[in-house]
């Protein structure tokens, strides 16, 4: 499994738990603001994936 997609369901997981436990909103958002970023470095790093097999067939 992609490590990206690993630490999205243990930032699920985490936020699950704290909204269980009632946790300070603060502190709620702040694991919200973690796992929104590596939702987006998961799909920045697919979008560069794919230009590059883009322009590797156009290459060919």
């Amino acid at each position: 499994m992609d490590d990206n997609l690993r630490k999205i369901e243990q930032f699920k997981h985490i936020l699950n738990n704290a909204l269980n436990m009632h946790f300070d909103k603060e502190i709620l958002l702040k694991i919200s603001r973690k796992l929104d970023k590596t939702i987006l470095d998961y799909y920045k790093k697919g979008k560069a994936s794919e230009r590059k097999k883009d322009d590797e067939v156009k290459k060919s």
